[in-house]
């Protein structure tokens, strides 16, 4: 334990520093924007980039890796849907975006700092493969129920939607980066070292921004809306999303050995940030959504340091 407690109190110790800055105003609204472009833009594309165009990634790559995170994650979503349908009597949009909000998993900015504390460069692969379509899929669900749900189920516009949730891919910086590196390294060309000390140099301002920006993000989120509501989906966001992909890598599918691990912990992040960014683009559910992202990152400073001290290393 004492050992966890010497990965993980950092990362949440910077989270707490960005938190108190925002907080005491010591960084305005345009400098988190500033940093959270630079991260996005730049650092973790970097990153990624650098990693997967080694070349190595495409050995290592097998498509149960996918299939083991959104085998769990889509059914995790529809659970999510019915949860709200069902028991909190929401309408059909609003239920797919609290879906939404129960399964975005915050990968880049908690979950690649996290892991590559915990595990190394080793434990970023699998992060990258599931954040290259991380968002292609979850958007296109939740818009799909949206649309579904304010057209009172007409089909009009879902090709529509389906190909601009697969444009973002070349269009996301974080996605193109993940598959341009995919592809350089799969051509097996030289990596210049100059190219690669310059994004090695980005990559390591990497983790401590995007830490130091979620906690100053959350400093402007204000809890609201059913709070009972976002308790239950922050919860099973945290705790039932990991379950299920343990139980997926356990006796369902074979994944790379070690790589189990670094999928459940990917499960157990807290929400990101788009849940709300969605839910704001569609004008429904915004009160609840930040709440359930401040519910469960406060939530996952526990379940992610014990799935640390508790799970195999790699």
């Amino acid at each position: 334990m004492n050992q966890t407690l010497i990965i993980v109190t950092p990362v949440f110790a910077i989270m707490a520093c960005g938190w108190l800055f925002a907080h005491r105003q010591l960084i305005s609204d345009a400098g988190i924007n500033g940093i959270v472009n630079f991260i996005f833009y730049l650092a973790i594309p970097a990153v990624i980039f650098r990693t997967l165009a080694s070349g190595s990634v495409q050995q290592q790559f097998s498509p149960s890796l996918l299939l083991a995170y959104y085998g769990a994650a889509i059914p995790h979503f529809l659970f999510c849907w019915w949860v709200s349908r069902r028991l909190f009597r929401q309408a059909v949009d609003t239920s797919s975006l609290a879906a939404m909000a129960g399964t975005f998993s915050n990968l880049v900015l908690i979950g690649l700092p996290l892991i590559q504390r915990a595990y190394g460069t080793a434990g970023l692969v699998p992060v990258m493969l599931i954040v290259m379509v991380h968002s292609p899929i979850l958007f296109t669900l939740t818009t799909l129920g949206v649309t579904l749900g304010r057209s009172n189920g007409a089909a009009g516009g879902i090709g529509r939607i389906v190909w601009n949730s697969l444009r973002s891919v070349i269009s996301n910086p974080i996605a193109a980066a993940a598959l341009g590196g995919l592809v350089y390294g799969s051509l097996g060309l030289p990596f210049p070292s100059l190219l690669n000390d310059t994004l090695a140099l980005l990559g390591e301002a990497a983790a401590p921004t995007s830490l130091f920006a979620v906690g100053a993000t959350l400093a402007a989120c204000k809890l609201g809306g059913d709070l009972i509501e976002a308790v239950v989906m922050a919860v099973l966001k945290v705790t039932v999303l990991p379950m299920l992909v343990w139980l997926l890598t356990r006796y369902v599918i074979d994944v790379p050995s070690g790589w189990s691990t670094i999928l459940i912990l990917s499960a157990a992040m807290p929400t990101g940030a788009n849940a709300y960014v969605m839910a704001r683009k569609y004008n429904c559910y915004t009160q609840r959504a930040t709440a359930i992202v401040v519910l469960s990152t406060v939530i996952s400073v526990f379940t992610l340091t014990a799935l640390i001290a508790l799970l195999p290393p790699l």
